[in-house]
């Protein structure tokens, strides 16, 4: 995924998280949840990867409603 991407996609989950009234929550639950994922990796002797972090994102937005499966934020 190319740096511009990912920047697109993080912005648009955070708007759609201040736009729900919870957008400093969703900032600390991306710090904890890459905190987790790499606590994870080390737990399962994967590695590290960017592809692995965008992709617990993504779940963290599914579970909170921001978007349905992997198809984009919500309009």
């Amino acid at each position: 995924m190319k740096a511009e991407k990912l920047l697109e996609r993080l912005e648009a989950y955070e708007q759609s998280a201040y736009g729900g009234g919870y957008g400093a929550d969703w900032l600390a639950e991306i710090g904890e949840g890459f905190k987790f994922y790499v606590q994870e990796c080390i737990n399962q002797g994967k590695t590290v990867t960017m592809a692995g972090f965008v992709n617990r994102i993504d779940r963290m937005a599914i579970d909170k409603g921001q978007v349905s499966g992997c198809s984009g934020v919500k309009v």
